[in-house]
């Protein structure tokens, strides 16, 4: 079908990726993820999709290989336009989630503090928005990079 969206997400296996990958899923969307060393887990993120009646692959690919995941960004937004196939990437702002071996009470309180919030984000936040970003509504946002931090700074 012409009108079926598919998603790549990287690191799909935990965290942010994971999320994303539910919550695209959840809406219909087609999803291959990429895992670098968590094959487990990315194998639980396809079971959870397919369980639910979705559309999911996975692939083994170090993305630590690609110099510059922005700089990859933008290519493949402009070489794929014409297909109409759209890339945006999510900078986030400090999550609690696994990516670095987690948060302490104290880092968390000092991030909160510091977030308009008054949280740290967590991996959910930033999955709807993933999800929310291939929607018909977001169809002008092509090659961008999207900030989100809870405010982080302002």
């Amino acid at each position: 079908m012409a009108d079926e969206k598919v998603a790549l997400i990287t690191g799909g296996s935990r965290g942010i990726g994971r999320s994303a990958a539910l919550h695209l899923a959840q809406r219909g969307v087609g999803i291959i993820l990429t895992f670098n060393t968590h094959k487990e887990d990315a194998d639980a993120v396809l079971a959870e999709i397919k369980e639910k009646g979705g559309k999911a692959v996975a692939l083994q690919l170090d993305m630590t290989k690609i110099v510059s995941l922005e700089v990859f960004t933008m290519y493949i937004a402009r070489e794929f336009a014409s297909r109409k196939i759209r890339a945006n990437i999510i900078a986030p702002g400090a999550l609690d989630t696994q990516f670095g071996g987690g948060r302490t009470d104290q880092i968390r309180k000092m991030i909160a503090d510091h977030t308009l919030q008054g949280r740290i984000g967590n991996a959910d936040d930033i999955g709807v928005l993933i999800a929310g970003l291939l929607s018909d509504d977001s169809r002008w946002i092509n090659g961008q990079r999207i900030e989100a931090t809870g405010g982080v700074g302002i």
